[in-house]
Formats: structure tokens, sequence, C-alpha cells
């Protein structure tokens, strides 16, 4: 009963349980642990003695979901499961991300690859190149759109999350938006003239 499963890292998760009753009539030799993966097949992994109640899984890996479930093995026969609930491991970030101009200060983003148990997407987007990064917005699914891009060439990165599980980054291609030109600064007025007087007004642009 009360079995439990929990991340530790990306190659290992920790099963607990507890033991039923055992008596002369109904012996208990082992445990065996199945587990699932992806909501796939449930498979065996290990076989523990009587007493244990634990049992350390090394061969977990990232970008996967995870389920555990034990039963008592005994001359009678082997019981009824307890089942875990659901790990995760830390999502891939994509394979791919594609940017494309949508609009004068749009752009929109596509991945592939997505993550198969990612919740969300941090959203970044750099000026320079990539040596600066901005937080750009949360996306929920793709493809998703930056309606407000700053101007110049534009490039994103997207990272796939799972609670406070974040994968790496996955840069874009570059893009570049076109914006409204800055104000002139007028220059060679002064504050105040005589009714009368001659100006010449200059401007520099920006």
């Amino acid at each position: 009963s009360n079995c439990s499963a929990s991340r530790s890292s990306d190659s290992q998760a920790k099963v607990e349980w507890e033991n039923g009753a055992t008596g002369t009539t109904t012996p208990r030799s082992a445990t065996l642990v199945e587990r699932q993966a992806d909501g796939g097949a449930w498979n065996q992994i290990a076989s523990v003695g009587a007493s244990t109640e634990n049992y350390t899984d090394n061969s977990i890996s990232a970008n996967h979901r995870y389920a555990y479930r034990v039963r008592a093995q005994g001359a009678g026969g082997t019981s009824d499961y307890a089942t875990s609930g659901y790990i995760f491991t830390t999502p891939a970030a994509p394979s791919s991300v594609v940017a494309e101009k949508t609009g004068a200060q749009a752009v929109q983003l596509s991945i592939e690859g997505a993550a198969p148990w990612a919740t969300s997407y941090a959203v970044e987007r750099s000026t320079d190149g990539g040596t600066q990064w901005a937080s750009a917005g949360t996306a929920e699914s793709f493809p998703w759109v930056d309606a407000d891009a700053p101007a110049g060439t534009v490039v994103y990165r997207v990272a796939a999350i799972r609670g406070s599980l974040q994968s790496s980054w996955a840069q874009s291609n570059g893009v570049t938006t076109i914006t409204p030109p800055l104000a002139p600064t007028v220059t060679g007025l002064p504050a105040v003239a005589a009714t009368g007087s001659t100006l010449t007004a200059q401007w520099a642009p920006n």
C-alpha cells in the first residue's frame, strides 16, 4: 500500500511503499517492482526482498513521464498492485525554432520537436545577436506571436518547462523588424523670440 515515487534526478527515481501483513498461511517472499514510461506497457524492473520497502531506479532518462507499481509475491501467488502517481523528468528543448515576420513589429514563432510533457515554454529575445537576452513572454502553444517586437534584427530562443524543470534553450533564425522612426531633435530655436524676428529651424534625425 501507499506506493509513491519521487524524482531524484533525470537518471534516478526513488520508489517507496508499505508492506502488507504476512503470516504462516500468507507468506511473502519478494516484492516485484514494475515501471511504465509515457503511458506505455508495464515492465518488471526489479524483484527485492520480502521486508524491503523501497527501490532506487537508476535507469530513467530526461523527457519522460514515469509511474511505478509494486506487488507482493509468495508461495500462494502474487498480490494486487499498489500504484504510484506520475513523476516527470526534464523536458527536452525544441529541435528547431523558426521566426517569421508577420507585420512591421510582429514576429511569429513555430517549433518542431515539442516536448510531450511540457506545460509551457519560456520565450526570450535578443537584439544584439544573442549576447543579451530579455523575456518576451510565455507560450502555452505554438504558433506564438510576439506582437510588439523591438526594431532591428531580433533573435529568439525557446525552452520547455514542466513545473520547476526547464530544458536547455533552442535558438531561432534572426528576423528584421521595421518600426516608425524616432522624432527628429529640433535645434537652433531660442526659447523666446521677439515678434518680427527671423528664425531658422534646424533638426537632426534620430
